[in-house]
């Protein structure tokens, strides 16, 4: 019998490919399970893309991964550990969603040539659809057990595959007075980070979803994943402006930017855009409705508000004692 849960590709077609997430020593780790003939795993190679994707979406950085077998669980842990070329650990999945299918080839490959059998041809690839660990780490509040499992399963909210219901309304507010101008730095709650990482992305994809259908009559690329300092780039003749997209349940007089959407925007005043979407409604299954607009055009962080550190780098001047 397989162990684990199923993946489904986002047409939401079932996979022949198998993974559970488990805790680890206090940080949550997902078992891929091995390939093994026509019927175990068959679809091993294409669900152990999805899989990297979804992480990706659930903001994972990928921070070791280990051959996870029988055999291995009698080696030491550097004797488990997977070495991937092109790709340096710890790794920020988010940033190579593009690159999801070379990263799962780099990963079959190293796998390979992992734990070997002391009678494998030296010439050989080895087998690259092992039994992998892979650990994981976030930013932020990470998601739950039962969560990281539904996104890796299913996909992000929004997804065909998902099994949690969410739609635009077929009617989105976009009057003009919705369109308010506000400040930042305001002592109102404002926008904070949101723990769950489903709610999380469902208002996150609703903002952009908004910020597309007010900018209905430009051409829209989404760039969200490739730490640009935007998140869509749209295009109409000759004009081209660059959107950053925050979407909160807040009121919005407060939102959180990063240091490199600060950066593109001094250096990009005049084609910078910061769309702000207030006071997004979510119910239970993830369905996001209402929102008040702000925009901010020509976005410029230091003069059209006030910016306030949030963290800080520190760098040691010395060793510890």
């Amino acid at each position: 019998m397989l162990q684990g849960d199923s993946l489904f590709d986002n047409d939401g077609t079932e996979l022949n490919a198998h993974f559970s997430i488990v805790p680890l020593g206090g940080q949550l780790t997902m078992i891929f399970e091995s390939a093994g003939g026509p019927e175990r795993n068959s679809d091993y190679n294409v669900g152990l893309r999805w899989a990297l994707e979804r992480l990706g979406h659930a903001e994972a950085t990928l921070s070791r991964i280990e051959v996870d077998s029988k055999h291995t669980q009698k080696l030491s842990a550097e004797a488990r550990r997977v070495e991937i070329e092109d790709f340096k650990l710890p790794l920020d999945l988010a940033s190579v969603k593009g690159d999801a299918s070379l990263l799962r080839q780099k990963i079959g490959a190293g796998g390979g040539q992992t734990a070997r059998s002391p009678s494998a041809k030296p010439n050989s690839s080895g087998n690259s659809q092992k039994r992998l660990r892979l650990f994981l780490s976030f930013a932020g509040t990470p998601p739950t057990q039962a969560e990281l499992t539904q996104l890796v399963r299913r996909g992000p909210p929004g997804g065909p595959g998902y099994s949690y219901a969410y739609e635009v309304p077929p009617t989105v507010p976009l009057a003009a007075e919705d369109a308010r101008r506000t400040r930042a730095g305001s002592t109102s709650k404002g926008q904070g980070f949101e723990p769950d990482v489903r709610v999380r992305q469902a208002v996150e994809e609703y903002a952009m979803l908004r910020a597309e259908q007010h900018y209905s009559d430009w051409e829209a690329t989404r760039c969200e994943r490739e730490n640009l300092g935007y998140d869509i780039k749209f295009e109409r003749g000759l004009e081209e402006i660059c959107v950053e997209v925050k979407g909160t349940r807040g009121d919005g007089t407060r939102v959180i930017v990063t240091a490199n959407e600060v950066r593109y925007a001094r250096a990009n005043p005049r084609k910078s855009v910061l769309f702000i979407v207030s006071g997004i409604r979510i119910s239970d299954d993830l369905v996001c409705s209402e929102g008040q607009i702000s925009i901010f055009e020509q976005w410029d962080p230091d003069n059209d508000g006030t910016l306030d550190p949030k963290d800080y780098y520190y760098t040691p001047s010395k060793d510890p004692s």
